[in-house]
């Protein structure tokens, strides 16, 4: 593929032939460890803002950890790298994303969140380990393996510098499957995008060291 912009591209595009950005006010503050830096990232919510950031809690890291909001600080377990992967329009046009999110958005940036503790790159990133739907849950999944782990911030619900992440797998156009923060330790879901300002569905990245 000529448009390739990142490994992911690579890995998709393999899963096809087989058959089968977010907009901030700045960064503020920083959700990361040293090591780390102001190259990593993690993910704030509007319900909470600063008192909580996107956090891989478990020990045992592996697909299928989950995802969940916990107090900010210097742990490895806030350590994210941000990864522009191209356009919606690209991944549409080569069969990787279903056609709710091609034909609505085919403008909007597409991202990859790759855990990265203490700036250790791994091969797991934020995803979802079956199609979006109300209520799953939000989990470390390989990188590049299909739209599971892919995010596309939607700017055309933007507010104040928050905006709400569809899910590539979404299969709804008008209120898609977007990332929902539950209460602090609960894992993340997909939920739908309700009509009226939800805080909880709305997201902002924050950069570097706590």
């Amino acid at each position: 593929m000529e448009r390739v912009k990142s490994r992911l591209f690579v890995g998709l595009a393999a899963f096809a032939l087989a058959g089968g950005v977010l907009v901030a006010a700045g960064p503020s503050a920083g959700a990361a460890t040293e090591q780390c830096g102001s190259s990593c990232v993690t993910l704030i919510t509007a319900n909470y803002g600063l008192s909580y950031v996107m956090n891989m809690p478990a020990r045992r890291l592996g697909v299928g950890s989950e995802i969940n909001l916990a107090g900010p600080g210097q742990f490895q377990g806030e350590d994210f790298i941000l990864e522009y992967e191209g356009t919606v329009a690209e991944f549409y046009a080569d069969g990787l994303v279903p056609a709710a999110v091609g034909q609505m958005w085919p403008s909007y940036p597409v991202y990859e969140y790759l855990y990265a503790p203490d700036r250790n790159e791994t091969s797991l990133c934020v995803g979802l380990g079956s199609n979006a739907a109300n209520g799953t849950d939000v989990t470390l999944q390989t990188c590049g393996v299909n739209d599971h782990t892919l995010w596309i911030p939607m700017a055309s619900r933007a507010s104040n510098g928050w905006e709400p992440l569809i899910a590539g797998s979404d299969t709804l156009v008008n209120n898609p499957y977007v990332l929902m923060a539950g209460n602090p330790g609960a894992p993340l879901t997909t939920q739908e995008l309700t009509q009226g300002v939800t805080p909880s569905q709305y997201w902002e990245n924050v950069y570097g060291v706590l």
